[in-house]
Parts: C-alpha cells; sequence; structure tokens
C-alpha cells in the first residue's frame, strides 16, 4: 500500500468517526430524565451503532485497498518471472522453502505481507458489521413509544409453515 493510500484509509476512518460522533452528541426532544431512566447499552447502542457502522465501512475499504496492493505485487513478480523462469525456482524444503533469486522472494514477502494485513482488516470490518447489527437489535428491542420508521406501512409480512410472504391488505 502507498502512502497515499494510507493516508487516505486512515482520514476516511477519522472521518467518519467524528462525523458520527459529532450527530451522536446531540440528544434531541428527550428530558434528562428520560435519557437517565435509560439502561446504558441502550444509549450506547442507540448512537454506537452508526459510529460501529462507519468504522465496518472504512476498516472494509482499507482492506480492498491492501488487497489491491497485494494483487499488484503478485502481478509484478509474475512479470519478474516470465522472462527467465530459472530465476523463480524454489529451493529449500519443509519450512525453509524461498526463492533462489533474491528479488523474486522479496516481491513475495511484500504481497504476503499485503495480504496478510488485507485479511486483517477484513476481519476487523467483520466485527464491526456484527456490533452494528447487535446494537441495531438493541435499539430495536428497546425502542420507546415512537412510531416505527417504515415507508410502507401497509405491508404486511406473514409466516405459516413452509410459507413466508408479504400481503397487501386493500
Amino acid at each position: 500500500m502507498t502512502p497515499l493510500h494510507t493516508r487516505c484509509a486512515v482520514r476516511g476512518v477519522c472521518l467518519a468517526a467524528a462525523l458520527s460522533l459529532a450527530l451522536s452528541s446531540s440528544v434531541e426532544g428527550q428530558t434528562q430524565d428520560a435519557v437517565n431512566e435509560r439502561r446504558w447499552f441502550v444509549e450506547v447502542s442507540r448512537y454506537g451503532k452508526w459510529a460501529s457502522l462507519a468504522a465496518a465501512a472504512g476498516l472494509i475499504t482499507a482492506a480492498a485497498v491492501f488487497d489491491s496492493d497485494a494483487q499488484d505485487a503478485q502481478q509484478a513478480l509474475t512479470s519478474f518471472c516470465e522472462p527467465d523462469p530459472t530465476l523463480c525456482q524454489i529451493v529449500g524444503s519443509g519450512g525453509d522453502e524461498r526463492y533462489s533469486s533474491t528479488e523474486a522472494e522479496a516481491l513475495f514477502q511484500e504481497s504476503a505481507r499485503l495480504q496478510a494485513r488485507s485479511r486483517s482488516f477484513l476481519i476487523g470490518g467483520q466485527l464491526a458489521i456484527v456490533s452494528a447489527g447487535t446494537m441495531f437489535l438493541i435499539d430495536l428491542l428497546y425502542r420507546d413509544g415512537r412510531p416505527k420508521n417504515i415507508p410502507f406501512t401497509s405491508l404486511e409480512i406473514y409466516s405459516a409453515p413452509h410459507q413466508l410472504g408479504l400481503s397487501l391488505p386493500f
């Protein structure tokens, strides 16, 4: 990953987190007593879900950038090996296998390092998505008496044995 990609990814995550915190810091239309009566995890989930979702977007974007850079490094290794395949022979045995050329080995190590970094960011993004989903569920389960924000309230979801569907009463 180039330094520019790293800076852009870090700035994107920081900007998303800052916007989410700025939006979540204001509690509109609620009295202080109503806020104090709620359980702490409900209040955290009400606003934390957006920060978690923004973090997931940033982490998955960073994973995609690292994966792209890893593919570029792998392509550079393939381009290096095409003219003279003898430079890319694997020497050693067991756990001590490596390329015969130090340049080919360096390209392979760079690709493996970037791939591992991409995998780490992707796992972090997945954990952030699970966290956001959990907070969405907590917010749904502990919602106060406000009306649901469903644009098509006339649609009804039904389920019966071996059936699942939507109905629209006329």
